[in-house]
């Protein structure tokens, strides 16, 4: 592996970062009044729908409430348990998974069971079908979706080298749709700046710099990830796999030397991944591509030379586009060839493909616009080539290589495997099953609002971004508000002149007709301010607590309490609409379009600005 340097040096000394500050004690319920934790001020209503019935409601209520979620989350977990299926997982079929421990097992406990032993056996079967494990350090600091972008990326990482990835056993909720002592009930409570070495919350108020630990189990679908991707465990069952104490994970989701015991280890510096002007792929040589990536000299136009090319290259930019590219020569009198992979590589270049920003950025990682780029074939480094024949049984890819960086972290040397990571993310990285099925119950409800019409849906992000600065329309929630429907209201046209482009309700065969003008549309927002989303309510918006009742909540389990979740939730929703406005500085508009992506959505039926 390569030397270390100073920068990693200096991510040893981060490696702990959280570690010296305890987690908060998780609270019981309390017996007087509220505590008033969480930002709720005037005007406050919370989105869900228990959330909207329970403001203001008598405690034993809440406690009702809170007694059966998590009877429910129990009594599921031990349906789910008694009748667990196996099938077959990997592309390859190679082995069966392990029989996974029920998502609905939210409450988790550091004890032992001779289940969870069966578990570890047929775990380790799986790990020891792979050259061992490869970590990384997991941005914690980040949303949801962000990390699973991240996420996406160790699993190709991870196919690439035949290895099996170690997750973060938690990612952090940021956001609870009651009080922090409802919700210290069910997940434990951090202080997030702390637990994940940020100052970025700071002139918050103490109460919102507060995080819950959610499971992971609660926002991936992992046994229907391993059926379909294949090796992938949580940190708890690499602790537990190697004979090391689960209290050992950390709070900040970085790998700690604590975590490798007996085991080899070898690490990728994080400042090796791409300095200029190197540029990661994923192989350099990919198999069955020999012949053509030939060098084809007779087909490079008359007068055309590696230095000509190299001047058409943005200053600190390793690639250009393609098309880019052509047409740069074509002023300059030169036409490449239809398929110009032989001239290129007579000139010393390589085509490398990958997918493109929505509008220039790179928040929306999504691999709906693929795309063909150029880069000088001594600038490459594989990722294969590099670390494939590393024997230590631990590989760690240090630091942070997610951000300002295209989906997979690296680039494709064939259209073949770019796809292959495209069904990673469309097909394997999924929610569990019960968003999926309230998503359809919402999908029901809404097209009651609509006379049976097909409805369409926006998100609206609020919150953090007004902080920022980066919600549309300023801090104006009626210019916001009106600007989605202005935006739903050209998707409405799309639809009713391209009726093709509807698809049928969830679960049954029958297309619904396109929107009317004036038809109730679904947005899914993080504002609470109750005057704003009736002013949305009284343009035709439609929010979670209006179709989401008790009885979905309970069905979901105590999660449900959290934001995050429901906002995972909520991106299943859209999903289901018939046409989809979104932010292009909100990842969760991604995580929208790859959703519908993965429906069979035509890109027509979406807008993104």
């Amino acid at each position: 592996m390569p030397p270390r340097t100073s920068l990693d040096d200096e991510m040893d000394a981060l490696d702990d970062t959280g570690e010296g500050f305890p987690m908060l004690p998780t609270p019981q319920l309390p017996n007087g009044s509220p505590s008033g934790g969480g930002r709720r001020g005037g005007g406050y209503a919370p989105l869900s729908g228990t959330g909207a019935i329970l403001a203001g409601t008598p405690r034993r209520r809440i406690a009702a409430f809170v007694g059966l979620a998590v009877f429910s989350g129990i009594a599921f977990h031990f349906l789910l348990s008694l009748f667990g299926i196996i099938r077959p997982w990997g592309r390859n079929g190679a082995v069966a998974p392990p029989e996974y421990l029920s998502p609905g097992d939210w409450l988790r406990t550091n004890g032992s069971t001779p289940k969870e032993e069966m578990e570890l056996v047929k775990l380790q079967a799986m790990v020891d079908e792979t050259q061992g494990y490869l970590v990384r350090d997991w941005s914690l600091n980040l949303g949801w979706n962000n990390m699973r972008y991240i996420i996406e990326t160790g699993l190709l990482h991870a196919q690439i080298l035949n290895r099996t990835l170690v997750l973060p056993s938690f990612v952090y909720a940021r956001a609870c749709e009651f009080n922090n002592d409802v919700c210290g009930a069910f997940a434990k409570q951090a202080h997030r700046g702390q637990a994940v070495g940020s100052h970025e919350w700071d002139e918050l108020p103490e109460e919102e710099q507060q995080a819950w630990q959610l499971p992971i189990e609660v926002m991936i679908d992992l046994p229907h990830l391993r059926t379909t991707y294949g090796p992938v465990i949580t940190t708890q069952e690499y602790l537990r796999l190697n004979n090391l104490s689960p209290d050992l994970e950390g709070l900040n989701g970085w790998w700690q030397g604590r975590y490798n015991g007996d085991l080899r280890y070898a690490a990728l510096p994080n400042s090796d991944w791409d300095p200029f002007p190197m540029v990661r792929v994923d192989r350099l040589h990919p198999p069955g591509l020999h012949d053509e990536l030939q060098p084809k000299s007779d087909e490079v136009p008359a007068g055309l030379d590696a230095e000509r090319i190299k001047a058409l290259f943005e200053e600190k930019k390793s690639t250009i586009d393609l098309d880019e590219l052509r047409s740069k020569l074509r002023e300059q009198g030169f036409e490449l060839p239809e398929n110009p992979t032989g001239a290129l590589e007579a000139l010393g270049f390589r085509q490398l493909y990958t997918y493109d920003h929505i509008l220039g950025m790179d928040f929306l990682k999504s691999p709906v616009n693929p795309v063909t780029q150029v880069a000088a074939e001594g600038n490459l480094t594989g990722l294969w080539e590099e670390a494939h024949d590393v024997t230590d049984k631990i590989l760690h890819i240090r630091g942070e290589i997610h951000l300002y960086r295209r989906a997979g972290s690296l680039y494709f040397t064939s259209p073949e495997q770019r796809e292959e990571f495209r069904n990673i993310i469309l097909g394997d990285m999924k929610p569990l099953p019960r968003m999926y099925e309230l998503a359809a119950r919402v999908d029901a409800r809404m097209r009651q609002k609509t006379e049976g019409r097909a409805w369409m849906t926006a998100h609206m992000r609020r919150g953090d971004f007004v902080r920022h600065g980066w919600a549309m329309e300023g801090e104006s929630f009626e210019k916001h508000a009106d600007r989605i429907k202005r935006r739903l209201s050209k998707g409405q046209k799309i639809l009713a002149a391209n009726p093709s482009l509807l698809r049928p309700a969830p679960g049954g065969d029958t297309v619904p007709p396109a929107p009317a003008p004036g038809d109730p549309f679904y947005v899914a927002t993080d504002e609470r301010n109750a005057t704003n989303l009736d002013y949305l309510r009284s343009i035709g918006g439609v929010v979670l607590s209006d179709v989401l009742t008790t009885s979905d909540r309970d069905y979901f389990g105590p999660m449900a309490v959290f934001t995050d979740v429901l906002a995972l939730l909520e991106q299943v929703i859209m999903s289901h609409g018939a046409y989809f406005y979104g932010h292009a500085l909100s990842s969760v508009a991604g995580g929208v379009v790859n959703l519908r992506e993965a429906a069979g959505y035509d890109p027509r039926t979406r807008l993104i600005d």
